[in-house]
């Protein structure tokens, strides 16, 4: 049975990877006039989704839209399946994704050569009907019902072509990946090859303004002090681009440098200490730390 979190009044969250992946892949239903998806998940769970329409009782007819926060195959593939299902849904996406999920081929071939055998949690995304796809805009205000509407933020640093989503019914930040990884309250940074960290703190300093209450992750959960929240992982970045380039620098390479990373940042311990039997999240941190890398030699900062 698939497993869904009333986490206010009619805003839902679906763990689309239960019970196979538990609290991996998170998908978040507003339920207005209209209703709004954010981040389907996986092309491999898809019918996840579809299920939790049924157990809600939801019409699928009344999807208007599926939100992508961005086109990492793990947050939008199985919108590639469920427009069939939801007959009135346009997709969003920044205008970068579009041509990518249009023709997923090479985005899937990046993913596979990133992943490696991870990639069989996720599954590959079907082309899609560029009609059934519409491009997003920065502080665009997308309205699901007279008291219901969200705001579109560009938000890049994970990614160039991220966008996260914030709704005033209930202060709530749907960050996608540009506010970091939690599980039970504890963070970690997930910043893949080509990772920009001047635009990711630009990105969490643009998402602060709006003081959400709660910041809502894909990987994992809503949580609240979302405000906190933000400004734990603003602070977190800048601890891994210091401490990554200081252990660098004294020849400190591979699982002895995120070990010693790692004694310094109790926030990605616990939370690595959280997710150890989770091949995807696991993997995503060792990911985190060549995406750091490689930034920082892109930067200059180190050979």
């Amino acid at each position: 049975m698939v497993k869904i979190a009333n986490i206010y009044k009619n805003i839902f969250l679906v763990d689309v990877g239960h019970p196979e992946l538990p609290q991996t892949f998170g998908c978040y239903i507003i339920v207005g006039d209209r209703i709004m998806i954010i981040d389907p998940g996986p092309t491999k769970f898809f019918n996840s989704l579809l299920s939790a329409f049924d157990e809600l009782g939801l019409n699928k007819g009344d999807v208007a839209y599926i939100a992508l926060t961005h086109i990492h195959p793990d947050h939008y593939g199985a919108a590639s399946k469920l427009v069939n299902h939801f007959p009135n849904a346009k997709i969003l996406v920044h205008p970068k994704g579009k041509p990518h999920i249009v023709n997923p081929q090479k985005l899937w071939d990046s993913a596979v050569e990133v992943l490696g055998e991870v990639v069989n949690y996720i599954g590959k995304p079907d082309p899609m009907d560029e009609n059934r796809i519409r491009e997003v805009k920065d502080y665009e205000i997308i309205s699901l019902s007279d008291d219901i509407c969200v705001l579109a933020l560009f938000t890049p640093g994970h990614a160039s072509h991220h966008i996260s989503y914030f709704t005033d019914w209930g202060n709530i930040m749907f960050a996608g990946d540009s506010a970091g990884l939690c599980m039970d309250g504890y963070l970690a940074p997930t910043t893949p090859q080509p990772f920009e960290l001047e635009a990711a703190l630009e990105s969490i300093h643009k998402m602060l303004l709006l003081r959400p209450d709660h910041t809502a992750y894909i990987h994992f959960g809503m949580y609240g002090n979302g405000f906190r929240k933000l400004i734990e992982y603003y602070g977190q970045l800048n601890l891994w681009k210091n401490m990554i380039t200081k252990l660098y620098k004294e020849g400190r390479r591979g699982e002895e440098l995120l070990d010693m990373l790692l004694r310094v940042d109790h926030n990605a311990r616990e939370f690595l200490d959280k997710i150890k039997e989770n091949p995807f999240l696991s993997d995503g941190v060792h990911r985190s730390l060549h995406g750091f890398l490689s930034y920082l030699r892109k930067s200059g900062v180190i050979d």
